[in-house]
């Protein structure tokens, strides 16, 4: 029993931070799911976390969260969350699965993940965790309904004393799914990290896997912070070109240059959907100011500015921002000697005999030109980020002097070393077909222990049982 009101029937699965349970209200006769902390990470900062889960999917209140009803701590002390019991499977799981979904499948589902994300953006809550693993698929009468999980290290906009990384090997967000300001440890992070998040996972459902990976973990990272990607339609030609431009504007590189919403992403997405999830997103909703009942694919709210892809050039955008006021000028010329001849005309001044138009000369048609292609850069450079800062780094087992080492692009597979007094080494292989950021903390040697006399051994007990394995199974609550 939990606080005296919660029965506990079966475990449902265990994984990093505790267990889940399938459990009993037992006045009100409700199954429940049963959230329960695991005892070794009962730290301040870890119950902050679990207990902020609570508090933000309840400030929310929208059916696409899902909703945490209660909390407390069990008599061992172990904090607990007590939630709606879930029945379905992780978007996670369906791809696994399935693979890539059908166009108008990924729209829709891609909809029904933004409308609470709205929801929680409108809150200040900034969710910072968006992936498949955390979007459950719940079955039900009226069909699937989507549901956001594990808020936990979600953050309030513009609170002061941002949660950092202080824990070693505890990242906050997905590697796959991070935002390129999470990736560089940005202090302030906005819900545009959220939208980034969502653009990978709408890359995902149609093409069938991420956009970004890498061999490891600085790879990766380094491949997030430059947007290093191909583009949708080049693993699926049959992606619209306009659905392609909204997944490129939601993975912007500059924070800026993605939407202003998830509001707008949703209405952008409504064109690629069936007329029946529409008319049922109209008819429940319709929270978009719209002059026509359904948006063209692609298209944005009148009130909303359109998105530019993150392909688009700073050259290209500034050209694009004077092409109206060249149209205007040119509007304005034209005007401009109409008027004039319009005055020309009511004048009693004799009008000139035209001259002969001159004759149009033949030109010759140009020669196309073959476009010079772009030469493949034969260097690339290794940024380290060492600590401790005395460490001595060696490639090839030849020593590196300063944070950047400009090397041939051979392809090759080469052997980083680093070293430092009192830490244990660290060994990677690399090849040199990239550039790339490595950073590497080194971890304290183990001091060495004082010798101790060998104690007797007991004898084991006849009747004791041997320690029975954790259970590690996946969870939709976001352990």
């Amino acid at each position: 029993m939990l606080d005296d009101k919660y029965r506990i029937d079966e475990l449902l699965a265990v994984g990093g931070m505790g267990a889940v349970y399938v459990g009993t209200h037992i006045k009100l006769r409700k199954r429940v799911a049963l959230k329960v902390l695991n005892p070794a990470l009962s730290t301040p900062p870890m119950i902050e976390r679990f207990h902020r889960e609570a508090i933000t999917a309840s400030q929310i209140g929208h059916e696409g969260i899902a909703q945490v009803t209660d909390l407390g701590t069990s008599a061992n002390g172990e904090p607990f969350l007590v939630m709606e019991l879930l029945e379905g499977e992780s978007l996670a799981t369906r791809l696994r699965h399935a693979g890539a979904l059908a166009i108008d499948v990924a729209c829709e589902l891609g909809c029904m993940i933004l409308s609470p994300l709205e929801a929680a953006h409108r809150a200040g809550i900034i969710h910072r965790d968006l992936k498949p693993d955390n979007v459950f698929l719940v079955r039900q009468s009226r069909g699937e309904l989507v549901k956001l999980l594990d808020f936990g290290i979600s953050r309030a906009v513009g609170l002061e004393g941002e949660f950092r990384l202080t824990t070693t090997g505890l990242v906050l967000g997905t590697p796959y799914y991070m935002s390129p300001e999470q990736a560089r440890g940005d202090s302030s992070v906005t819900r545009a990290a959220d939208l980034y998040s969502f653009g990978v996972i709408l890359y995902e459902m149609l093409v069938g896997q991420v956009p970004i990976m890498g061999e490891n973990y600085n790879q990766l990272m380094y491949r997030v912070m430059s947007g290093e990607y191909q583009p949708p339609r080049e693993r699926r030609p049959e992606i619209p070109v306009e659905l392609e431009q909204i997944i490129l504007a939601a993975m912007a590189l500059d924070p800026a240059r993605r939407p202003g919403s998830a509001a707008e992403l949703e209405y952008a997405l409504l064109g690629f959907c069936r007329p029946a999830f529409r008319e049922h997103v109209a008819a429940t909703s319709a929270p978009f100011p719209r002059a026509t009942p359904y948006p063209t694919p692609g298209a944005f709210p009148p009130s909303m500015t359109p998105m530019l892809p993150r392909a688009t050039t700073p050259d290209a955008v500034a050209s694009r921002s004077k092409l109206p006021w060249i149209v205007g000028g040119v509007l304005v010329l034209a005007i401009g000697g109409g008027i004039a001849a319009s005055q020309m005309h009511s004048s009693p001044v004799a009008t000139p005999t035209p001259s002969p138009a001159p004759q149009p000369q033949p030109q010759p048609h140009p020669q196309p030109q073959t476009p010079t292609p772009t030469p493949t850069p034969t260097q690339i450079t290794l940024r380290f980020e060492i600590q401790p800062a005395t460490a001595t780094i060696t490639v090839d087992d030849k020593p590196v002097s300063g944070a950047e080492l400009a090397v041939a692009r051979d392809g090759a597979t080469h052997h980083v070393h680093v070293a430092a007094t009192g830490y244990l080494g660290h060994d990677e292989d690399l090849k040199f077909d990239e550039s790339q950021r490595l950073a590497i903390v080194l971890e304290p040697a183990p001091k060495a222990a004082a010798p101790q006399p060998a104690a007797p051994q007991p004898h084991a007990h006849p009747t004791s049982k041997p320690q029975q394995p954790s259970i590690e199974s996946e969870s939709p609550y976001g352990n």
